[in-house]
């Protein structure tokens, strides 16, 4: 994947992962909210070429969010734990994946799409450690801003690349 430097990360980046397939629509920048409404129709469907071009002229100033679920063909796994027993608890549970992506804490694990997946959330004391996003989520993808101002990064290969 190349590297840029602007701020409109989806317009940057909209095509390569059309091309392929894969719903991805404007974030915030520097936010993990998206500037859609209705986004999650789009966990189920591409977006057409022309919404596409709309959000491209329209938003000037965006994140990248990746729709998991059918339209995509894409599940993740998104850990948000730092505790070292509960990663390691986690990692040992986890089947590798080809694609990660590492935010401001923990990681996100890329998989293929299977319905019989469902979207759920694991916590311990009350806090989020685990997600499985299926059908009607969506997560920021790289090399879009978290809102710590540090970039979402790929360790190795992107989704582009599989």
């Amino acid at each position: 994947m190349k590297t840029r430097s602007s701020m409109n990360l989806y317009k940057e980046y909209v095509d390569e992962y059309y091309e392929k397939g894969m719903s991805v629509i404007p974030d915030k920048f520097a936010m993990k909210a998206p500037l859609i409404k209705g986004w999650n129709e789009f966990c189920d469907r591409l977006p057409t070429k022309a919404e596409v071009l709309e959000w491209k002229d329209t938003y000037h100033k965006t994140n990248i969010a990746l729709c998991t679920g059918k339209a995509s063909g894409i599940i993740a796994v998104d850990m948000d734990c730092i505790d070292p027993e509960i990663v390691e608890i986690i990692n040992e549970m986890t089947i590798p994946s080809p694609v990660e992506k590492i935010g401001a804490k923990g990681w996100t694990r890329f998989y293929k799409y299977d319905a019989a997946i469902k979207t759920c959330t694991i916590k311990y004391n009350q806090k989020v450690v685990l997600e499985i996003l299926s059908d009607n989520k969506k997560t920021t993808i790289p090399p879009s801003k978290h809102p710590s101002g540090a970039s979402y990064r790929w360790t190795d290969k992107s989704l582009l690349d599989i």
